[in-house]
């Protein structure tokens, strides 16, 4: 698995795509504890070396929305749909069985 961001499948403003962060995320809460949305970004930008001046890019309609974390969201809850990641709490997310199968 590529663990440079610039590899990732991007939109045209350079941003990756919310579908191409699966299975990062997936890899950074393999260890099967509960991980807060918090950690869990954390964890995932540090891994794919995100430099900063991307995490601070914002929507031009909404300038207090950032880009990254905001696709980070639809990530996670795709990944929920498909049974691969559990909620037991509210921003609070947990490998299962099917997504230790997709890594």
């Amino acid at each position: 698995m590529n663990d440079n961001w610039k590899k990732l499948k991007k939109s045209s403003n350079g941003m990756p795509t919310f579908d191409w962060l699966f299975p990062y995320v997936l890899k950074v809460i393999k260890n099967g504890e509960e991980t807060t949305v918090k950690v869990l970004k954390e964890r995932l930008f540090k891994f794919l070396q995100i430099p900063e001046a991307l995490l601070e890019q914002t929507y031009p309609n909404n300038p207090n929305l950032h880009i990254l974390p905001n696709r980070l969201s639809f990530s996670l809850s795709d990944l929920y749909k498909a049974g691969a990641v559990r909620r037991p709490r509210r921003g609070v997310y947990q490998i299962t069985e099917n997504g230790i199968s997709l890594l």
